[in-house]
């Protein structure tokens, strides 16, 4: 009936035109002009009653009751809204979006009137389009976005935030699983960290980014400490360097980390291999980590475990449970071989690893056989790990007769608790050489009675190591009824 009216066409090339027509169907003249400024369809963004009623010499009011008596006369009208619905349409499905994105998509249908996203939401609040498009603010961005939609732009903000503080960097992908447990908003938190003044795309594929907001950043941290005890080093180390550090839950891939390193952290990244910044200030260093570095420095990389316990413990006093966490996770050192740790970033010259190693085998020494009494018995070399810990592996052939637990005694005679020895080894022996006061490189005997079911605790010298043996013809009748008595043993417990 519009269109056979004559106040409508059946449809317009584009929202522009379609906006032009309304207008001119309810309004003229100079109340036309200020309704079509305060609603946003001359070009600019929606504005005031006041600051139109002052640019007409009109008062607020006046102004008011203009457009109201206009949208009143509107909500009468069969009004032509097709490219309207499908613009909004358009940015619902594409959404989230940011404001710059989601304008360019504006600008394809508005017939270069210049309408802005604030303008077409005042369109379909003026015309009564029903839509799910909203504008969210997030400090100074702007984003398109559907109303309710999980997770909303602000979760995403603030999980970026806190992932860039904690980690220095995350993937889109790792946030889709952080917030919904699934993979399918990856698209929409990539669009949202794209509209962000903050964030930094770390790959040209745009799947790891970073923000500029957070104080802290725990990754630029670490890089700036393992460059502090080393100039220059590969990005593969720098990468197990920061691997080591157990605060941090994931490193990216060596090209997001060389980015990383130079965007935020400032260093330079040459053919595979980190260099300090022109304006690098150096990681003051706590106690436990200033320790390491003076006695690589001092001794040189790589050491032994012990080599290093030595220097630290005795000479630096630092406590030998915090030694021992921060050998573990410390960045700025590197495992090289079992036991065997050098300074991140050093050389290892070909061999040293098998050199340290044969030398390790050299000094560690076990032994084990029958005394002239007729007891088994177990000797090793004690170092500062055995002590603390207090647990030792044994021979099958010992840990065969012996499981189960024994009273200990030191060799004086004194009571010193319960031994205990399962298929693990034998524990629980932590106290009792700390009472029997025993030092790294002392060698520990155990001295099994079976009969009174005791295990004597002695702690010497190398000389324990040098046991009497039985004679085959004298301890192999002993030796045999232990192991029948240990066999019937077993097979009661199997039982």
């Amino acid at each position: 009936m519009a269109v056979a009216l004559g106040l409508f066409k059946s449809a317009y090339r584009c929202i522009g035109d379609e906006i032009e027509a309304i207008l001119s169907v309810v309004l003229e003249g100079r109340n036309r002009e200020l309704a079509s400024k305060y609603w946003g369809f001359s070009g600019e963004k929606p504005r005031t009653l006041e600051s139109v009623g002052q640019e007409y010499a009109m008062t607020r009011e006046r102004v008011r009751q203009i457009v109201q008596r206009a949208e009143d006369l509107l909500r009468q009208l069969w009004l032509p809204t097709a490219n309207l619905r499908m613009v909004l349409t358009r940015l619902s499905k594409r959404a989230p979006l940011p404001i710059r994105d989601a304008e360019g998509l504006l600008a394809e249908r508005t017939g270069g009137s210049s309408l802005s996203i604030e303008s077409i939401l005042r369109a379909a609040e003026i015309f009564e389009v029903s839509t799910d498009v909203i504008l969210i603010r997030e400090g100074s961005d702007v984003f398109v976005d559907q109303r309710g939609r999980i997770p909303s732009v602000h979760e995403v903000v603030i999980d970026f935030r806190k992932a860039t503080s904690t980690s220095g960097c995350i993937n889109v992908d790792r946030m889709s699983l952080r917030l919904t447990g699934g993979l399918d908003v990856s698209r929409a938190i990539q669009s949202i960290l794209g509209g962000l003044e903050e964030a930094i795309w770390l790959d040209s594929a745009q799947t790891w980014a970073c923000s500029l907001l957070p104080e802290r950043s725990r990754l630029d941290n670490i890089v700036n400490k393992v460059l502090s005890v080393s100039e220059t080093i590969h990005i593969s180390e720098l990468r197990q360097a920061i691997l080591r550090y157990y605060r941090v839950s994931f490193v990216p891939p060596q090209p997001v980390l060389a980015s990383f390193v130079e965007t935020i952290s400032g260093h330079c990244v040459r053919d595979g291999m980190v260099h300090r910044g022109s304006r690098f200030v150096p990681t003051n260093l706590g106690d436990v980590e200033s320790a390491f570095v003076a006695c690589f420095h001092e001794l040189g990389s790589p050491l032994r475990r012990e080599v290093i316990e030595d220097f630290c413990i005795d000479r630096y006093s630092i406590n030998a449970n915090t030694f021992y966490v921060y050998l573990s996770y410390s960045p700025i050192v590197q495992k090289i071989g079992t036991g065997i740790y050098g300074l991140v970033g050093a050389h290892v010259p070909v061999g040293t690893v098998e050199q340290f190693e044969a030398e390790k085998k050299a000094e560690v020494r076990t032994e084990h056989g029958w005394d002239k009494a007729g007891r088994l018995w177990f000797a090793t070399r004690l170092s500062r790990m055995s002590i603390r810990m207090g647990i030792f592996y044994l021979p099958s052939f010992v840990l065969n007769l012996t499981v189960g637990e024994w009273f200990a005694k030191l060799s004086d005679g004194t009571t010193s608790g319960i031994l205990e020895i399962t298929e693990r080894g034998m524990t629980g022996l932590a106290p009792i050489l700390t009472l029997a006061g025993a030092e790294s490189s002392d060698v520990l005997c155990v001295r099994f009675d079976f009969n009174a079911k005791v295990a004597e605790i002695e702690i010497g010298s190398d000389e324990l190591f040098d046991m009497s043996f039985v004679p085959v013809s004298d301890g192999g009748n002993f030796q045999l009824e232990a192991e029948e008595e240990q066999m019937e043993k077993s097979e009661d417990r199997d039982c």
